[in-house]
């Protein structure tokens, strides 16, 4: 009689509900796999005296509209429900899955027509590694006979330290469930491998920069990963150790992760320099808030009271963030809009799980897993952004430090100018006054002796010329009057005699400052010095060339060359050809043999120095 009226409620249930619409799971071949959407019913606290009693209560079960089930933060015992219909001609292994982590019991009854032929019963006091079939995830194998047609119950209970429970059921045929588990193993490594490869990348950050906001950066990305690790089952053993639970780890770490976010956002967008100075009171509440609960959390379990405080933190922090994206779209900042293009995608997600929250549009279970692909987004766009940061601070560095080198290149090559103008002052007006003098004084004791001292009147002659030439070569000027080319003109002319110089130039000669064209002059009387004197050659050919936007130089020997590079050997003299090329924001290069050597020299014209 039992029987018969539990079929008279099964047909009863089925015309009501099932006869609406097609709310039965259908299997025809393989590979099959369904999410259960919209083929699922569910509901609460059934008073069962026998497991056969679960199909009395069919007439409770509610559908939910095609959403993604959610009890909330219900600790009742939460049921759902199923029909499965196996058309196909043969026996056909299942699995169905639960993908929701820190569920405290997941017990499945399955029914062929009004029979119990399965009762798995499991909770998460069973290690995942002595589950069914090993995994972190509630998995529930079962075999569905041909032509046959089946319920499915599922009772639920959330984790008092999770607080909230959801029907995430993919079923799937063994074969594509083994694959989506490699899958799923898989997509984990990846995006495990790219947190941890972004949190070595901000720690190299931080290691080269004195800016902590790449340790807060590496920090953050180091609690989603661990966290993720926990969820995933990757740390259980070493939280076994520790006598910590999987979950209180979980909330601990994002609560921590928080901590690090918050000061991660204000350094970002520098938020110190720009907001009152309650504001800033307000972020150290916050951070203090998110540091003291995570650790505080794990050093003293407060039990059901994690998720609450969690979820609460997470509130306060995803205000915070909403208030800094609004802000920064005011804002027209590099760094602002980067902010506002990384968070973008996250503040949409949060909009429709609230509304769907609020029942004003369904539920669907790709929200959660789109929850994996915005965080890399997010940790890659910041990465990208703080590499910029970077990249544009070390610009910065090495201009000021070009800059401070200019500056001290000019104040060296200014101080060599003015010592040389001082030393050809002296020259010329001391001891040329004296080689006069005694010029003079033997001419008229040349004439007294009858022309005896006429050797020595030459030799004296020969020190004035030398003098003139010497103090010339200190200070030319006359390229003040006529140009560069016709100061080196006259230079390689008084030095031309031996060795050979063969002095070339083209194009259309570029206005340059008095104090450039002084210091190419410098550069060519060094390299034509050096050619001479020490590379010992017997043909020099120099030549400048007026290009549109540089000038070049370059002086060919035949000497005996050099075999290491300038800046290994460099004399005084090379050095300052190296640091008058430097202040002049030119390039040089250089080639040498036994055979003689080429040093080519490009000088721009945007340089204009002025002298102090």
């Amino acid at each position: 009689m039992k029987q018969i009226i539990t079929i008279i409620q099964i047909i009863l249930f089925s015309s009501t509900i099932f006869g609406q619409k097609d709310n039965i799971v259908k299997i025809s071949q393989q590979p099959f796999e369904s999410t259960l959407e919209g083929k699922l019913f569910w509901a609460k606290n059934l008073s069962l005296k026998q497991d056969n009693d679960l199909l009395k209560f069919l007439p409770t079960f509610r559908d939910d509209n095609h959403q993604v089930i959610s009890f909330g933060q219900s600790m009742d015992e939460n049921w759902v429900m199923f029909r499965l219909q196996n058309n196909a001609k043969s026996s056909i292994d299942l699995v169905l899955s639960l993908y929701q982590a820190f569920v405290s019991r997941a017990d499945l009854y399955l029914f062929r027509d009004s029979v119990l032929v399965q009762k798995s019963l499991q909770n998460d006091k069973i290690k995942p590694e002595n589950r069914i079939l090993s995994d972190v995830y509630f998995n529930f194998p079962f075999q569905a006979a041909p032509k046959s047609t089946y319920y499915i119950f599922l009772r639920l209970k959330a984790n008092p330290e999770n607080g909230t429970v959801k029907a995430l059921l993919t079923l799937a045929d063994n074969k594509t469930y083994i694959k989506n588990s490699r899958n799923s193993h898989l997509t984990f490594g990846i995006f495990a491998g790219i947190l941890l490869f972004s949190t070595i990348i901000g720690l190299i950050l931080f290691a080269n920069s004195p800016k902590r906001i790449y340790l807060y950066y590496a920090g953050f990305i180091t609690t989603v990963l661990f966290a993720y690790l926990a969820n995933y089952d990757y740390l259980s053993d070493w939280l076994n150790i520790q006598n910590i639970s999987v979950i209180r780890f979980y909330h601990s770490l994002m609560m921590i992760g928080g901590f690090f976010q918050v000061r991660f956002v204000i350094q970002f967008l520098s938020l110190e320099s720009f907001l009152p100075k309650y504001f800033r009171s307000i972020f150290k509440i916050l951070e203090l808030l998110f540091i003291l609960t995570g650790v505080s959390n794990l050093i003293f379990p407060v039990g059901e009271l994690v998720p609450y405080v969690s979820r609460t933190s997470l509130i306060i922090l995803g205000i915070f963030l909403f208030v800094v994206s609004i802000w920064s779209f005011t804002r027209k900042e590099k760094m602002a809009k980067l902010y506002l293009l990384a968070m973008s995608p996250g503040i949409l997600l949060v909009v429709y799980m609230l509304s769907a929250s609020l029942g004003i549009i369904p539920l669907f279970r790709q929200a959660y897993y789109c929850l994996f692909i915005i965080s890399v987004y997010e940790i890659i766009v910041f990465g990208c952004g703080l590499v910029y940061q970077f990249n544009k601070e070390k610009v910065d560095i090495e201009r000021k430090l070009l800059e401070e080198r200019q500056q001290i290149a000019h104040k060296i090559i200014t101080a060599q100018e003015r010592e040389r103008q001082r030393v050809a002052q002296d020259l010329h007006d001391d001891l040329g006054s004296t080689l006069s003098i005694l010029k003079h004084q033997l001419a008229e004791s040349n004439e007294i002796n009858q022309f005896r001292l006429e050797n020595e009147i030459d030799m004296a002659d020969k020190a004035v010329n030398d003098l003139r030439l010497i103090a010339h070569n200190l200070t030319p000027t006359l390229f003040l009057e006529k140009g560069l080319i016709v100061a080196l003109r006259e230079f390689i002319s008084l030095n031309s005699i031996k060795p050979k110089i063969n002095f070339i130039h083209s194009g259309n000669a570029k206005p340059l400052s008095w104090e450039t064209e002084l210091s190419i002059f410098r550069i060519s009387k060094e390299l034509i010095n050096n050619a001479i004197k020490h590379a010992k050659a017997t043909n020099i050919e120099f030549q400048i060339i007026y290009f549109d936007k540089f000038l070049y130089l370059s002086i060919e020997d035949n000497g005996t060359g050099f075999i290491n590079k300038p800046s290994e050997s460099a004399g005084i003299g090379l050095k300052n050809i190296i640091l008058r090329v430097e202040y002049l924001h030119g390039k040089m290069s250089q080639e040498s043999s036994e055979k003689g050597t080429l040093i080519s020299i490009e000088i721009p014209y945007v340089t204009n120095h002025k002298s102090d």
